[in-house]
């Protein structure tokens, strides 16, 4: 569609009326830089440096994507588009779907004019340690200041499931777990992330996605090889319910793609029944979320606990004061807490327990702090002395 034509943009938005009309909370919006073309429909330039997709430029195929990407009519739409929802209350939410530098995606964003939030996939491709998560977070707070909000998405249907690059570890899978739902951003679960599921190998000259259609030239291993998926099929296959007949997903004989082999063992019923699974991390962190405001619009800032193994932030709102201790080695580490954390509660930890100022190898702390503790810190007293 063309939706530089007003007649098309109307209609569209008109939809979406609609639907907010029948109480949908507001749109996730795909491609969305992607959605106003060229006005001239130039063709893009070819380039031999964009082959396949890679971490910084996901189109690939040979193309420099100037023509078809990021066009200035996309930004004069999200402000088009936001006045639509703003119509409606209680307020509504887009989320969308975009590309690029920070100082070109946040031309999209705006806290009344602009979408409220936007997927920042940089983070697909972590390196799991604490340096890595400290610098994102750092480089986050500085592109998306308040009233900005980034996004943490470790998992989507265009890319190897995350598990995938901590070679299918369940218990580092828990650790990010506890960074997407603690940080400073609003956190986007890939259905089955939360049972630990995995990707399912599919030959490209098997797939049914499109874009693999374009690939089949790259050899299978090869592709195997890629940190992108060029077969999306391997993150697209049904949800594992159970252990009976495909994963209880359908009761036909096959099904679209095929069930992961592993559904016996990896599935929503088991998960329930395992009090150790990644399900009932999720749902702790779920509930101390919705408990804890300050996990939702509080400040965050980094701690220096003198470890290169260990993250520590401190998330705070008002005299609320949450802080998140993340080992990412496999061993215990001796950590030197903040002097104001040494009266506090433990609100969580994976392996549940917080007896010392050591921390367990994998292992994650949300300590909560002695609220009087926190307001003789904030508190400011005046003295005013008379004599005679």
């Amino acid at each position: 569609m063309n939706y530089r034509n007003e007649e098309v943009r109307q209609t569209m938005f008109d939809i979406c009326r609609f639907w907010l009309a029948n109480g949908v909370d507001g749109f996730r919006l795909d491609i969305f830089n992607c959605i106003i073309k060229d006005k001239d429909f130039r063709d893009n330039p070819f380039s031999l440096k964009h082959i396949i997709p890679s971490h910084d430029y996901p189109g690939g195929n040979f193309q420099l994507r100037k023509y078809s990407v990021n066009q200035d009519g996309n930004f004069a739409l999200a402000k088009e588009l936001r006045q639509v929802i703003n119509e409606f209350e209680p307020e509504r939410m887009l989320l969308g779907e975009v590309f690029g530098i920070h100082q070109l995606k946040r031309k999209y964003l705006g806290n009344k004019d602009g979408l409220h939030i936007i997927f920042l996939f940089d983070i697909l491709y972590f390196k799991f340690n604490a340096k890595f998560f400290k610098h994102k977070i750092e480089e986050y707070e500085r592109e998306y200041q308040h009233p900005l909000m980034p996004t943490i998405v470790f998992s989507n249907h265009d890319q190897f499931r995350s598990i995938r690059r901590i070679d299918n570890n369940v218990e580092k899978a828990k650790l990010l777990a506890v960074l997407k739902l603690t940080i400073r951003a609003v956190p986007t679960t890939y259905y089955g992330e939360e049972i630990g599921m995995q990707n399912t190998i599919i030959p490209i000259k098997k797939a049914k996605d499109t874009l693999a259609k374009s690939f089949t030239w790259v050899p299978q291993f090869v592709a195997n090889l890629l940190p992108v998926a060029i077969n999306r099929d391997a993150c697209r296959t049904p949800m594992q319910w159970n252990s009976a007949l495909n994963a209880g997903f359908s009761t036909n004989n096959t099904t679209w793609l095929p069930v992961h082999q592993d559904y016996a063992t990896c599935n929503v019923e088991n998960a329930i029944q395992n009090k150790n699974s990644i399900y009932y991390i999720y749902k702790k962190l779920l509930s101390i979320r919705k408990e804890n405001e300050v996990l939702q619009s509080g400040r965050i800032q980094i701690i220096d606990i003198k470890n290169k193994n260990v993250l520590a932030y401190e998330r705070s709102l008002d005299h609320t004061n949450l802080l998140i201790v993340i080992n990412f080695s496999s061993k215990s580490q001796n950590i030197v807490l903040p002097d104001t954390y040494n009266n506090c509660n433990l609100l969580f930890s994976i392996h549940a327990t917080q007896t010392s100022n050591a921390i367990l190898g994998l292992d994650a702390w949300i300590l909560k702090r002695n609220s009087l503790i926190a307001n003789f810190d904030k508190l400011k007293v005046s003295f005013i002395l008379t004599w005679n």
